[in-house]
């Protein structure tokens, strides 16, 4: 980067902050650069910059073992699509989507090295961390989860900030035993992420094994069960999401002003073929209305900017190159009929107003 060269890891930002010079538009690379769990550490690195320092954040997945397989998701962070590959392969898509050999995934076990280095290194991982986040697969289907926080119940860390990524989609005797616990843990701060980001069947469609209804009930449970716990809705923005983000939105207004309720909207960039980039001006109409709705109802300047971004973005998706975006919307017709043989789904019942759009990507990929 100091010599001007952009990793291409780094596609996300770097999309961010191309689409838009307005100045309250930025990337995650400016925005996470700024959190404070770092800053005490700083001039220690800067006096030593081989210092050897315990990490203050960690990110930490027990492992891939999940009940759900979203659309954009993979193999790595889900047990669902390692099995449907495993069977059947990858999509057939220009990059074989998915097609990757299953076998050599790191398997829930009942003993797991990297697991059994974690319980041995958290004695003096824990003396400097400020920020835990749990995340998998799905963290509720580990009893490592679990046992991580009944350590936590037992030695309390009054400056820890715990994260935990569910999907809220378990059974109901796992939220409750969830529940029970984080009640009776005692930290700095207690969070909750969970994801969704289409209404209804839509959402069904993308996250493919929720129940949306359940989804909704259980989100309501955690605010009304953990009043000390903030909870926020990670959206994943991605093309079959634009034509009900409205109505998924709408449909969180009872949630807002309780226990620190924030919904953070980002974009899928990855798959091309599901992300924002390949749809037509036909949708421009949607992404005026996501604006309208957050700021109609009062959502906060962050969150409304974030959902201003990916217009941004949508806006920008002409500054891509044709051919990508040409090989997207193939992949797009090739990944959906792929995916209703699979699973049963149907995409022209669920999205029928998508239809048009769907079939004029068929009509140039049979023309070319």
């Amino acid at each position: 980067m100091i010599d001007g060269v952009r990793p291409k890891e780094c596609t996300y930002c770097w999309i961010a902050e191309d689409s838009t010079k307005d100045e309250n538009t930025f990337s995650d690379r400016i925005k996470k650069s700024s959190y404070d769990w770092s800053a005490a550490l700083v001039d220690k690195i800067v006096a030593d910059p081989h210092a050897d320092i315990n990490p203050s954040f960690i990110e930490l997945s027990f492992n891939n073992t999940c009940n759900m397989k979203c659309s954009y998701c993979s193999p790595t962070y889900s047990s669902k699509w390692a099995e449907e590959v495993k069977q059947h392969g990858g999509y057939p898509t220009s990059s074989n989507f998915n097609g990757i050999d299953v076998s050599k995934l790191v398997k829930q076990r009942d003993y797991n090295p990297y697991i059994e280095a974690f319980w041995k290194w958290w004695p003096e991982l824990s003396k400097d961390l400020k920020v835990l986040r749990i995340t998998g697969g799905e963290p509720l289907l580990s009893k490592n989860t679990f046992d991580l926080i009944d350590m936590l119940i037992d030695d309390p860390k009054s400056d820890l900030e715990l994260r935990i990524n569910t999907n809220l989609s378990v059974p109901n005797e796992l939220i409750d035993k969830f529940i029970d616990k984080m009640q009776r843990v005692r930290l700095a701060k207690k969070r909750v992420f969970t994801s969704c980001e289409a209404y209804g069947e839509k959402a069904e469609y993308i996250r493919f094994g929720l129940n949306y209804q359940k989804w909704h009930e259980n989100c309501e449970k955690i605010l009304r069960s953990l009043p000390d716990c903030s909870l926020q809705i990670m959206s994943a923005y991605n093309a079959l999401c634009t034509t009900s983000f409205d109505d998924f939105i709408k449909d969180l207004l009872s949630f807002k002003g309780r226990n620190n309720f924030y919904v953070d909207v980002a974009f899928v960039t990855d798959p091309y073929h599901q992300s924002i980039f390949i749809l037509d001006e036909s949708f421009d109409r949607f992404f005026k209305d996501h604006i309208e709705t957050f700021e109609r109802h009062g959502f906060s300047a962050p969150e409304t900017n974030n959902v201003k971004r990916i217009y941004d973005v949508y806006k920008n998706r002409n500054s891509h190159p044709a051919a990508d975006v040409k090989r997207g919307r193939k992949d797009f017709v090739k990944f959906i009929d792929e995916h209703d043989a699979r699973r049963g789904t149907d995409f022209f019942t669920t999205f029928p107003e998508m239809e048009k759009f769907y079939i004029d990507c068929m009509n140039r990929m049979i023309g070319e």
